[in-house]
């Protein structure tokens, strides 16, 4: 048996997968960072299965004590010893754990294709949606997310992700969902924001340097807020995927699923939202900011003024391809905006502006 095992650590905070030894300890897993640190110890009666083990998944543990952090594990050799350690691991009947869960899936499953059979898969990708457990889409959110910010973290400025990290707090308050909001930048010249699955959103910095105020900023990230709430990037992958991830529905295996997130940011950069979606996601960042207690106007301002500009802003920047706007748009956003104060201090608007150094 291998005393020592190669994992990914996921703080639960940012999409940053950090390389990890994992050490079976005699309390817990003990995880060592590359340069030897310590980075933590999880008790093995901690211990949770993020996703049930099915043959192609590496091990995934979530811990008691880190309720958000993730531990990956790829060498399925690794589990065998962790459940002699932490026996309440083991799965429990024909149908897992979680039975309720695979039955209700299975369930689902049919619905779906009946769903498919009677509306064609477009229509169907909602309901379908629907089925997906959270877990499963933050499973695939943070692949997506990782391939947005180029397998980093996204830009570090200390004082720049501590204040996006209160603005997204702010919002992610303001409004009921089972997600946590993570949102990180890439440092990236284009004007774009992408909200992945699972309450993963990505900003590039030019959407940051193009920004006049932080309630633009709020604006932006408040709309992408509500493309995760109603599952907006789960359904365009369902669209892209058919079948395939039907299947994995249907048999329950979070693996496959998983496996359905390489390449699929750089699908979600081409294909944009209908006009339904970004009114629904419109609709939501407008009551997100009501609540907030945030100036509502800054979407609308921000897309007007990008659009007057640059001129042809459908064309030119790359949030536009993206995202159908319009002035319709942005009139019935600021017709619907009520007051508020604003998003963030001035010492705030000046970190985030250099977030990226």
């Amino acid at each position: 048996m291998a005393l020592d095992y190669a994992g990914e650590f996921n703080d639960g905070r940012t999409a940053a997968r950090t390389p990890v030894t994992v050490r079976f300890g005699r309390q817990g897993l003990e995880l060592e960072g590359e340069d030897g640190a310590p980075v933590a110890t999880w008790v093995y009666e901690d211990l949770s299965l993020a996703d049930e083990p099915h043959r192609r998944q590496p091990v995934r543990l979530a811990h008691a004590a880190q309720a958000d952090a993730r531990l990956t594990v790829a060498d399925r050799g690794f589990l065998r010893p962790l459940l002699a350690l932490a026996p309440h691991l083991r799965r429990r009947g024909v149908l897992g754990r979680r039975p309720w869960l695979r039955l209700a899936l299975g369930a689902g499953g049919v619905a779906a294709v009946v769903a498919i059979l009677v509306y064609g898969l477009p229509r169907a990708a909602e309901p379908i949606a629907a089925l997906i457990p959270v877990e499963w889409e933050e499973a695939l959110g943070q692949q997506v997310a990782a391939e947005l910010l180029g397998g980093g973290g996204g830009c570090d400025g200390d004082a720049g992700v501590r204040a996006l990290g209160r603005l997204t707090d702010r919002l992610g308050a303001a409004v009921e969902s089972p997600y946590q909001f993570r949102v990180a930048v890439a440092d990236v010249g284009d004007v774009n924001a992408f909200a992945a699955p699972g309450g993963y959103i990505v900003l590039l910095r030019g959407l940051i340097d193009a920004a006049d105020t932080p309630d633009e900023v709020a604006g932006v990230l408040a709309h992408e807020i509500g493309h995760v709430i109603e599952r907006h990037g789960t359904e365009r992958i369902i669209r892209a995927t058919g079948l395939a991830l039907l299947f994995e529905i249907l048999v329950g295996d979070v693996s496959g699923l998983v496996g359905l997130g390489a390449g699929l940011a750089e699908m979600l950069l081409g294909l944009s939202y209908s006009r339904q979606d970004e009114a629904e996601a419109d609709i939501i960042a407008v009551r997100i900011l009501a609540v907030a207690r945030i100036r509502a106007d800054g979407l609308a301002r921000f897309l007007e003024r990008i659009a007057d500009e640059d001129g042809d802003a459908a064309q030119a920047l790359a949030y536009f391809s993206s995202h159908p706007s319009g002035q319709a748009r942005a009139d019935a956003v600021r017709a619907a905006a009520g007051a508020g104060g604003a998003a963030m201090s001035p010492a705030d608007w000046r970190a985030l502006k250099a977030i990226c150094g």
